[in-house]
């Protein structure tokens, strides 16, 4: 604000309108909001996420999210992520996009995941305006809870076999009548 102040006493009207654009990005970067002039192209988009190393496609879920299919777990990161946006940033603002990255070779379980980010922000928070979709299939939660039950019917079913195991063996020691 100061420097705008010293600008416009200065009478140097480029210096205000480029300070005043500066503050208005800022408080569009911090409010989350996407630059609407500068809107990322889709097919353009879906063609270079298509060419970053480890991603064998890519295709639009609908207008800001963009789901990449990976070869191996080892691609299914945000280090990947990272670099799909890295390859769309020359097309326009990434805040507008949230890429979500699918292991195409995942045969099960947590490999069949989807790691979700938009590109400028942390796991979790999506742009102004934007709510965040979930891609998979499965609820994490419901998979955290079947596995916990899925454990607690083994450790059973285990003590059971014990027990078992233990009555067989004190009706073979009762002695005849």
């Amino acid at each position: 604000m100061a420097t705008i102040r010293g600008a416009a006493v200065m009478g140097d009207q480029d210096a205000v309108r480029r300070q005043m654009d500066a503050m208005t990005h800022d408080l569009q970067r911090a409010m989350r909001l996407p630059d609407p002039a500068r809107r990322i192209p889709a097919e353009p988009a879906r063609q270079l996420a298509a060419a970053v190393a480890g991603v064998s496609s890519a295709a639009w879920v609908d207008p800001v999210n963009l789901l990449a299919m990976v070869d191996g777990a080892r691609y299914r990161d945000h280090a990947t992520i990272d670099r799909i946006c890295l390859a769309l940033e020359p097309l326009g603002d990434t805040l507008w996009v949230t890429v979500h990255l699918q292991d195409r070779q995942a045969a099960g379980g947590e490999d069949l995941d989807i790691v979700s980010r938009n590109c400028q922000l942390p796991p979790g928070q999506s742009a102004l305006g934007q709510r965040q979709r979930h891609m998979n299939m499965v609820d994490p939660a419901v998979r955290t809870a079947h596995l916990a039950t899925t454990a607690k019917m083994r450790d059973a079913q285990a003590r059971k076999q014990e027990d078992d195991r233990a009555n067989e063996a004190a009706l073979r020691n009762i002695p005849e009548m």
